[in-house]
């Protein structure tokens, strides 16, 4: 049906808009026709070009697919990928958070040198300057000075507290996962193929020795993601030189697990961390009870910085030129508040060795 020529004119002036005419025979219909045109989003696409109308863009990866053909098919797998990349960023904070958590609460032992014997990294203490300390927490500079290697630092920072990473920041997992999360689970393994292995005098550490008969005792986390895909998140791999956090679940169990001792529920670790907090005559108590008061100053710093306008979903979301800034200005941001805090209860003698 032809158009009035008003009708024309206003279909030539705005070719991005559609218009309907009323005729006496029916209803006519113009669909944008300029180059330039696109589509309003719908359910997660736009249209790239009108010379290609069934070619869409995904408003959530930037890829492209044929909306009849491809869509449907496209639409799970991006979101699929979508929830991995959640993941996995969600992983990478947390460690990030872990390990300002561990330097601000190291309490081993002032370290005299380290020696690397193939996979061994071997620590000798400063037993004179250990003994006469008089707070619990020795900074970390001890470490540093000792070592350049930032493997062997990250393996040392580490060592014997996947328990506690577990029980502390767990929870963050399951915050920032939300509803992509379906299941989350605490599994005991004995890992393989250990490329460092950190050897040190328990007499100085005040933690009971981590080796067994059967091998190292080690606790990671199991996720399910709504999709049913498993992963392991292993925050503290690097006390035995993995540093990747995050894995598909049978990567891991391929490359990095020699037996699989327990499955257990999530929440077993910190039940066990607030039980041994308050139990009476345990030497790790003051250790757990240091893990817990940082934990809580580690929830205000990014309290503060959600102050700041910031938060984990816009963080997450962000895209990658735009995240890897906003998650070192976060990190920094809560470094520097941790610091401040370890530094006030230092000189108030909140961790005076007794």
């Amino acid at each position: 049906m032809p158009d009035s020529d008003a009708l024309a004119q206003l279909r030539r002036k705005f070719p991005h808009i559609p218009f309907i005419g009323f005729h006496k025979e029916g209803i006519s219909y113009s669909r944008p026709f300029s180059e330039d045109a696109v589509k309003p989003s719908v359910d997660g696409l736009r249209t790239t070009t009108p010379s290609s109308s069934e070619l869409c863009k995904c408003s959530r990866c930037g890829k492209a697919a044929k909306l009849k053909d491809d869509w449907k098919l496209h639409k799970e797998s991006c979101k699929m990928a979508k929830s991995r990349q959640l993941l996995y960023r969600a992983a990478s904070i947390i460690k990030g958070l872990l390990y300002i958590h561990q330097e601000n609460t190291f309490t081993w032992a002032y370290f005299k040198k380290i020696e690397r014997h193939e996979r061994y990294c071997v620590v000798f203490l400063d037993e004179e300057k250990s003994e006469t300390r008089k707070n619990l927490i020795v900074p970390f500079s001890t470490v540093v000075d000792a070592t350049s290697n930032q493997q062997e630092q990250e393996a040392i920072l580490m060592h014997n507290s996947c328990n506690d990473a577990v029980a502390i920041f767990g929870p963050y997992l399951v915050e920032i996962l939300k509803g992509n999360l379906l299941s989350l689970e605490e599994i005991t393994v004995i890992p393989k193929d250990l490329r460092i292995e950190i050897l040190v005098s328990q007499k100085y550490l005040g933690i009971a020795p981590g080796v067994r008969k059967d091998g190292w005792h080690h606790t990671i986390l199991r996720v399910t993601l709504t999709n049913n895909e498993q992963f392991a998140v292993d925050l503290t791999g690097a006390q035995y030189g993995h540093y990747q956090e995050c894995l598909p679940w049978q990567d891991y169990v391929t490359t990095r697990v020699e037996e699989i001792i327990q499955i257990g529920a999530y929440g077993a670790a910190k039940q066990m961390l607030a039980e041994v907090a308050e139990e009476r005559g345990n030497p790790t108590k003051w250790a757990h009870s240091l893990n817990l008061s940082f934990s809580k100053e580690l929830r205000l710093s990014l309290e503060i910085w959600n102050r700041h306008g910031e938060n984990f979903d816009t963080l997450l979301a962000s895209p990658e030129v735009q995240y890897q800034p906003k998650k070192k200005r976060m990190l920094g941001l809560v470094k520097g508040l941790m610091e401040y805090s370890r530094e006030e209860s230092v000189k108030q003698g909140s961790w005076c060795r007794k």
